[in-house]
């Protein structure tokens, strides 16, 4: 697949995705370079002054390039030659819409690079029985990385809207533990999705990848 990850990177133009950056840059570098040997490129080198930062590495053979490693060097992740891959048919995709793109089109591209799982928005029927679920769950078990604010907040809650998005988004991860099957339960009301707030998405799904 490394070869074939090189070739992608050839077909892209314009990358805007921080990580697409750094390995279309160190893709640059190695064929721009004379002798053999592994090139790599950090994200501060090409400009990126804003976390989460990058290093990429591509291999030079004679005439042959291959891609070796990229990392989020903000919190030490290195991401599988399968997850960089995702990431660059992703980027691909999002490359046709300009900041915002509907959510329904956000849902279908997460869900076209994830192999391990299925991606749902929490439905609005769902809700209330969720909420239950959560409550249900937050006085029985322990659950010690949990804010005492947001497990006050899950026993009381009485009204969705009326929850902190940390609130909802901890219902939805217990509303996936219900569903199992590796499903993750997202909320996500808006008609558009913030092209940033999808990558962060589909960064978090590749950890596995």
């Amino acid at each position: 697949m490394a070869d074939g990850i090189v070739k992608l990177l050839e077909s892209v133009k314009n990358p805007e995705h921080p990580m697409l950056k750094v390995m279309k840059a160190a893709c640059d570098k190695a064929k721009l370079a004379d002798k053999n040997g592994n090139y790599k490129v950090y994200s501060d080198e090409i400009g990126e002054k804003y976390p989460p930062h990058f290093s990429a590495t591509i291999q030079k053979q004679g005439g042959k390039y291959s891609f070796l490693e990229i990392k989020n060097i903000s919190n030490g992740v290195v991401f599988s030659e399968k997850a960089a891959h995702n990431i660059i048919i992703s980027e691909m995709e999002l490359s046709k819409y300009p900041d915002q793109i509907p959510t329904e089109d956000a849902f279908k591209i997460a869900q076209k690079i994830t192999t391990h799982g299925k991606i749902i928005r929490l439905a609005k029927e769902d809700r209330q029985k969720a909420m239950e679920n959560a409550k249900r769950i937050v006085v029985t078990e322990k659950l010690p990385d949990m804010p005492k604010a947001v497990k006050n907040e899950i026993i009381n809650a009485a009204q969705w809207d009326l929850l902190s998005d940390g609130a909802k988004s901890l219902i939805a991860a217990q509303w996936a533990r219900k569903i199992g099957g590796k499903t993750m339960v997202v909320v996500n009301d808006d008609e558009t999705t913030d092209k940033e707030k999808l990558r962060a998405l589909i960064l978090y799904i590749q950890k596995e990848a």
